[in-house]
């Protein structure tokens, strides 16, 4: 299972990055911030009608990359 942990400041800058992200970015934050919260993939997947792949797939580049993980190349 995969779980982020954010720190205080992390969550901050998720918080922020939703505001004022692409409605596309904005919810790749969500599904961080979600997580963190104890949600795992498949409950966000459900919760956002997305592919639990997907969602593992954004998780996995936030762990990896942060921020900059969640932006498509």
């Amino acid at each position: 299972m995969i779980r982020v942990k954010l720190t205080p400041e992390q969550q901050k800058e998720l918080e922020r990055y939703r505001g004022q992200a692409s409605s596309e970015n904005s919810e790749k934050a969500f599904m961080v911030l979600l997580n963190q919260e104890g949600l795992s993939a498949v409950k966000i997947a459900k919760k956002l009608q997305r592919n639990p792949h997907t969602v593992r797939d954004w998780l996995k580049r936030y762990i990896k990359d942060g921020l900059s993980g969640l932006k498509r190349s």
